[in-house]
């Protein structure tokens, strides 16, 4: 796990958003600019709410967002 590394995460948490969503298709895709303005929310704590787990070869395999 790693924290939020900023606007160079927000295509891979995209991409892999929308990888489950074509398994699940509970029609929760998104976007880059969608994902960029859910995370700008003030309420968003960047270094405390988001997380990122990546595998031994550093692709993301994990994205969790903790809302309060």
């Amino acid at each position: 796990m790693r924290p939020y590394a900023g606007e160079a995460d927000l295509e891979v948490i995209a991409s892999l958003i929308n990888a489950y969503e074509a398994v699940d298709q509970l029609n929760e895709g998104t976007s880059v600019s969608e994902l960029r303005q859910e995370l700008d929310e003030p309420s968003v704590n960047k270094d405390r709410d988001l997380r990122l787990g990546e595998d031994a070869d550093g692709q993301l395999v994990g994205f969790s967002q903790l809302y309060c």
